[in-house]
């Protein structure tokens, strides 16, 4: 007979708490009741919760003796009549904003659900010594980025740890085997490497590591030992750099011979130079992002058929690819041109590199032979060039005005935090309808990043001889990506193709964007007389400051961002420039 899931989870976290219980002097600083209650402030201070869960219950203005706290929504106590937190769950509401904070201060907690929600940014570093005593720990189904913090391990009694379904990437750290009462423990479905970690548990626990590309031991794929893999590298050089050596001087002893023009030989060394800067650029991406095997992209059952490509772009062609466990990829193939490697660094330090809800996630690369791959979290529905003016056998699900103000607002949240809160700040250059894609929930994400400039910073881009970066970028790039983003509003608001965008501002003469537009003429006809007229007239405002011909006279993206929020607010899609990694 199977035991129900609820009796299991009782039972974990009932030997958890009589081992807590039998430590000497017991359960000391269960005592400090006091502090629960501004540990639950502070966590309701931290999250946005737009469905109002938290504030209907969470109340602190009628604070009572005892046990006021143990009504909140999420909230069991140790006892009723008394404020000791025992677990807080508040899965499923969709909470925004990062980690919490405060949770020291809940000196009694030993289950923390977090699960289903939309926090972002990184796991805390001191987790382990924020959440001491905990025994169940579900971050699974967010957008947390950056490492998992090997100080999980000062967990002893942590019995589930869950972080399946985010944006997670590096190692995994080894001392998480060394939990001796861990019985769950899953990390699928992030952006990890590396080998996993050996449990000293007799019995090992339940584990998932599915669609974690760069993952190996254990039941994956065997590790590579480093320094086997080093000693082979270095025979490899050696054995190369001989190979090489000899071609090259049997190669200027014929050109000598044979009379071959000096102009022919500089054209020989010049190609042979930027094929060893080609290579040398290749095996530095390896810093941002993962390298995968072309085995591993044979096994996402990638193929060329015509049905399988999704797009054709400058840069390649995309096509779409399943894994075993069912997920999906959207791996690019790139076409070789001129100055390749710059533009693959572009990408790659800005998806590879920088974690935000806004840019599409890039997954790793793969180097085959003379053709270089790009592995993608696959976007269900395509870009927003395809929705404006293509599809029109579909549902046009773009006549909805609360979506467009959605998707605009979700770009300009992008932009703007890669303009003014990341900590490599990017200009993209030239951003169009074609470069955002749409998820699942039609939230715009940007990507195509090939033609981006930085701000240099020393510990991050110095090495990239071939960066577009400078140690400051002048207005006038970023305020090109704001024009950008102007005609894109356009051409939400008027479905017109942006060529015609542009011929229509540039013929207005001195007459105003947002006079032009005022009988609403030129606005995509489906979208009036249904109660936003005055909204898309704002809109067009907004826009029409974007487009002005004196770059110094256009708003910063921050300050779009922040007029285009409140508009999303009124549709209840909360948008912020986090900081997220």
């Amino acid at each position: 007979m199977a035991v129900n899931a609820s009796v299991v989870h009782f039972a974990i976290v009932t030997s958890s708490l009589i081992s807590l219980l039998s430590l000497p002097g017991g359960f000391p600083y269960i005592s400090a009741v006091e502090n629960d209650v501004y540990c639950l402030k502070s966590i309701k201070d931290s999250l946005q919760h737009p469905y109002n869960y938290l504030s209907l219950t969470w109340n602190f203005d009628n604070a009572t003796e005892g046990g006021f706290i143990c009504d909140f929504t999420g909230i069991d106590c140790w006892h009723a009549n008394e404020n000791k937190v025992l677990n807080i769950r508040l899965s499923d509401m969709g909470q925004k904003g990062q980690f919490p904070g405060g949770q020291e201060n809940c000196t009694s907690l030993v289950d923390l659900d977090l699960s289903n929600n939309q926090l972002s940014g990184p796991i805390p570093s001191d987790i382990g010594q924020v959440l001491k005593f905990i025994t169940t720990l579900d971050l699974s189904n967010n957008q947390f980025s950056g490492l998992i913090p090997s100080s999980i391990a000062s967990c002893k009694y942590i019995s589930v740890l869950k972080l399946d379904d985010n944006s997670l990437r590096g190692p995994i750290p080894q001392e998480l085997g060394m939990l001796k009462r861990i019985t769950i423990f899953t990390v699928a479905n992030n952006m990890l490497t590396g080998p996993v970690p050996n449990f000293i548990k007799a019995t090992p626990p339940e584990v998932r590591y599915e669609n974690n590309l760069g993952l190996c031991g254990a039941a994956l794929e065997v590790c590579k030992d480093d320094s086997d893999s080093g000693l082979s590298n270095r025979v490899l050089f050696l054995s190369g750099f001989m190979t090489g050596w000899a071609i090259t001087m049997s190669l200027v002893l014929f050109i000598c011979l044979s009379g071959m023009p000096v102009l022919s030989l500089k054209k020989l060394i010049t190609k042979m130079k930027e094929k060893i800067n080609a290579l040398a650029d290749i095996a530095r991406l390896e810093k941002y992002v993962t390298r995968i095997s072309f085995a591993e992209l044979r096994s996402a059952r990638l193929c060329t058929r015509q049905n399988s490509i999704i797009g054709i772009g400058k840069m390649g062609t995309m096509y779409k690819a399943r894994l075993p466990n069912g997920w999906f990829l959207a791996i690019k193939g790139l076409f070789n041109s001129e100055q390749l490697h710059q533009k693959i660094a572009s990408e790659t330090i800005t998806l590879g590199k920088l974690r935000h809800r806004r840019l599409v996630p890039l997954i790793g690369f793969c180097p085959e032979k003379e053709d270089l791959f790009l592995v993608y979290k696959y976007m269900s529905n395509g870009n927003l060039y395809n929705w404006l003016h293509g599809r029109k056998d579909e549902v046009d699900i773009m006549a909805h005005w609360a979506l467009r103000v959605k998707v605009a607002a979700g770009i300009a949240e992008g932009l703007a935090w890669l303009h003014h809160k990341c900590s490599l700040r990017v200009v993209h250059g030239t951003i169009s309808s074609k470069d955002i894609l749409l998820d699942k929930n039609f939230d715009p994400k940007i990507t195509n990043f090939w033609e981006a400039k930085f701000i240099k910073l020393e510990d991050q881009s110095s090495n990239w001889s071939f960066f577009q970066s400078s140690d400051s970028l002048d207005l006038g790039s970023f305020k090109k990506d704001v024009y950008c983003f102007g005609i894109m509003v356009l051409e939400l608001i008027t479905r017109k193709q942006p060529q015609q965008v542009k011929s229509l501002i540039e013929n207005l003469c001195g007459t105003s964007v947002s006079h032009k537009f005022s009988t609403l003429a030129e606005v995509d006809q489906s979208l009036i007389g249904h109660g936003f007229d005055d909204e898309i007239i704002q809109f067009v405002k907004v826009a029409e400051n974007c487009v002005l011909p004196n770059p110094d006279h256009r708003p910063s993206m921050l300050q779009v961002h922040e007029t285009l929020a409140a508009f999303a607010e009124i549709y209840n899609y909360t948008a912020d420039c986090e900081m997220s990694y």
